[in-house]
């Protein structure tokens, strides 16, 4: 079968040139922040000025905005295009350093009427121009689309016409030297008595004519493609290889495309799709007039013939979901010297597109052809002049937007899949800057796996605030009933129990009815020393849920299930009568230990036993006067209760490794503060039968363990019996 080289060259221009390479490496998250295009939209060899000034038809690369994937990084590099033609002008400055291997397919490739591979048509040089020419940076000569990847030169034929068996042999080389893409820009017309299309009810299209239905889908040898194109044969020639077969739609200005196009939606007799979803079918975008190019075959649909039952075809995939649009008019080199012409056609277009591919592959090596397919024809811009799919396929290539990223974005927790939400955060009392540091570049994943860096230093969240309010009553009673653990659980009920003679036994249970954070069960023994002194022994443990020790975790940090404090205490209380008439000391001192169980993990993988503890020391004068009242002076000097040793594991995805699984950075944060809170108060107490006034007032130092931070507090209580 012969293929026609589908190139309409409707002007040309000699330009003498010199071309190099520029290469520019941005970081992947820049795929999320604004772009600096600059350096390339403001340049003539971006919009091909130095050939057509202030013309916009032949601005194929401003189209499809390019820019904007060169400025995030993506340029081609280790990516392979393998261009199937005519050969190519191979001392052309527009390939310098980019032709890795070239092979020649035709029968007498040697000797003056071969020329080995050189192009002695001019196609072949043109499309590879087009998808990978040299960029240098000076306006000089054009820029492929993707102009740092590598170039292999597959040449089929010496004419305009190519067969299909020389694009098999080549796609099987292709596979073999890991080709990212090949590009066909030749398609086979539907001659004269064989073109007898017809519409089915769907849409869709078959032919009526009774000579084709023998030899192409009946016959002996038929393999149900026009001329006998056999799709088994392409996908053997293909084998396991991910690379990406792009074709031109061809320029018929039919409603559907021509060979080898079909090929894309074939089909085994198992439903499945014989190339797996690899082939791009490239239609050609008329810039100028914003709108499909009228010579370029369309997306309708051809069915398969086995396939089309009554007047429906029962496909179950359309060349339209394979089907992509791009500038159909473009300048590249020309096939002798340092030459330049303008190219307009579908062939083109397929240039273009093969240079998109290599632009996903070169940032990520990973993603299967068929998901490289998938990702550019879901990016496509369907915001276009009535934008019909049987008409427009999927859309018109848009680089800006296949490469950032695509759906929900996550972590990944197993290979790349299995990922997280992109939010939440982490509650703490110190290692923060160690925290920041770590979180700085996350490796996130898209829905098609692709690789983003973010920074989640933000989601870092040092407490701000106390989370129970300020209690003048229980800070001036320090050495009676008071438990620092209860500034981190709130409770709705409350209740002691004294028991024993006067009351050395006690217990107390306190919890959250109705939102059941957290529950408190605490039991002592007051023990008297002598008439001056007595101690208290306590111990208990405390719940709280979806946190530990009031730090949280969320989202991508994983989350906390519950965690469960245990803790034990010493009180004392000592009475200076002897010495200083009305005064007394007192002073206490809590130990704890929390255990967290973790309902998800996420970036923290593991919670360590948390060690803590508090005291408090404070000075008491009181006195009663003539009627029967009680006045209470003093000052107290304490610790709330702080983290003394707290770890967390974290696992930081920052990469892949070689097979594709997630390498993630693992290390340990020490969670307990730099700095510890400590709080200097003083109280006035009043008391009768009848009436009872608390005041008290607190310097707190390196408030919320924030270092050289301070904080002053002042309340009253008031009671009346009556």
């Amino acid at each position: 079968m012969n293929i026609k080289l589908r190139n309409a060259v409707k002007a040309a221009t000699f330009v003498a040139g010199i071309a190099g390479m520029l290469g520019t490496t941005v970081a992947h998250a820049d795929a999320l922040v604004e772009l600096d295009t600059s350096m390339w939209d403001n340049s003539a060899e971006y919009t091909s000025d130095v050939f057509s000034r202030g013309k916009v038809g032949d601005n194929n690369l401003d189209t499809i905005n390019a820019s904007s994937a060169w400025a995030r990084g993506f340029t081609g590099q280790g990516a392979k295009i393998m261009i199937i033609d005519s050969g190519i002008n191979i001392g052309h400055s527009e390939f310098a350093g980019s032709i890795t291997e070239t092979k020649c397919f035709i029968r007498r490739c040697s000797g003056r009427r071969g020329g080995g591979i050189a192009d002695k048509v001019g196609h072949g040089t043109l499309m590879a121009s087009i998808a990978a020419g040299n960029w240098d940076g000076t306006g000089n000569g054009t820029s492929g689309v993707a102009y740092d990847a590598d170039l292999a030169i597959a040449k089929i034929t010496n004419r305009n016409s190519a067969s299909d068996v020389g694009m098999r042999k080549a796609i099987k080389w292709g596979a073999s030297i890991d080709a990212t893409v090949a590009n066909i820009s030749s398609n086979t017309r539907y001659r004269g008595r064989y073109g007898n299309w017809k519409m089915m009810d769907d849409g869709s299209f078959y032919n009526a004519d009774k000579r084709f239905k023998k030899n192409y889908y009946t016959g002996r040898r038929a393999t149900g493609f026009y001329r006998g194109l056999n799709p088994k044969k392409w996908a053997k020639a293909l084998g396991d290889s991910e690379m990406v077969i792009v074709v031109s739609s061809g320029n018929s200005g039919l409603a559907y495309p021509e060979n080898p196009a079909t090929i894309a939606t074939a089909t085994k007799d198992d439903g499945t799709l014989w190339l797996g979803g690899q082939m791009l079918i490239a239609g050609a975008w008329d810039v100028e007039n914003n709108r499909s190019a009228g010579y370029s075959n369309k997306a309708g649909h051809l069915c398969q013939y086995k396939n089309q039952v009554g007047g429906t075809c029962l496909d179950t995939y359309r060349i339209s979901d394979y089907y992509i649009m791009a500038p159909g008019q473009a300048f590249g080199a020309g096939k002798r010297g340092d030459s330049y012409v303008l190219g307009t056609g579908t062939s083109e277009a397929a240039a273009t597109v093969s240079g998109a591919v290599a632009i996903v592959h070169s940032q990520w090596p990973h993603m299967k052809g068929s998901n490289i397919v998938k990702l550019l024809t879901q990016t496509a811009n369907r915001d276009i002049p009535g934008y019909n799919k049987e008409e427009h396929g999927m859309g018109l290539l848009d680089l800006e937007r296949a490469t950032r990223p695509i759906g929900e974005i996550g972590i990944p927790t197993e290979g790349r899949k299995g990922t997280v939400p992109l939010s939440g955060s982490i509650s703490i009392t110190g290692g923060s800057a160690e925290l920041v540091s770590s979180l700085s570049s996350v490796m996130t994943v898209d829905e098609y796996g692709r690789d983003f860096y973010v920074d989640m230093s933000a989601g870092v969240q040092a407490k701000k605030t106390p989370k129970v309010a300020f209690n003048p009553h229980t800070r001036a009673n320090f050495y009676s009933g008071y438990n620092p653990y209860d500034n981190i659980n709130t409770y709705q009920f409350d209740n002691k129990l004294g028991f024993g003679a006067d009351n050395e036994y006690d217990m107390r249970v306190a919890m959250n009815e109705e939102i059941g954070s957290g529950t408190l069960m605490e039991l002592g023994h007051t023990l008297a020393l002598n008439d001056s002194a007595s101690v208290r022994v306590g111990m208990g443990f405390m719940n709280e849920e979806g946190q530990y020790m009031d730090q949280s975790l969320g989202g991508a940090f994983g989350e906390i299930d519950d965690s469960t404090t245990s803790f034990i205490n010493v009180s004392g209380k000592y009475d200076l009568s002897s010495i200083t008439k009305g005064f007394s000391a007192f002073g206490s001192a809590w130990v704890g230990e929390t255990e967290a169980d973790m309902q998800t993990q996420g970036i923290v993988t593991n919670v360590s036993d948390t060690q803590s503890y508090s005291w408090n020391v404070g000075l008491d004068y009181t006195l009663n006067d003539k009627y029967d009242n009680s006045h209470s002076f003093g000052s107290t000097f304490s610790q709330p209760v702080t983290i003394s040793r707290s770890e967390v594991d974290i696992a930081v995805a920052s990469g892949f490794n070689a097979d594709g699984s997630t390498y993630y950075e693992r290390s340990t944060v020490d969670m307990a503060p730099d700095a510890n809170q400590y709080n200097i108060g003083t109280y006035y107490k009043f008391g009768n039968k009848s009436h009872s006034l608390t005041a008290y007032a607190e310097h707190e130092m390196n408030y919320l363990n924030q270092a050289d931070v301070t904080n002053n507090v002042v309340g009253a209580s008031y009671a009346w019996t009556f």
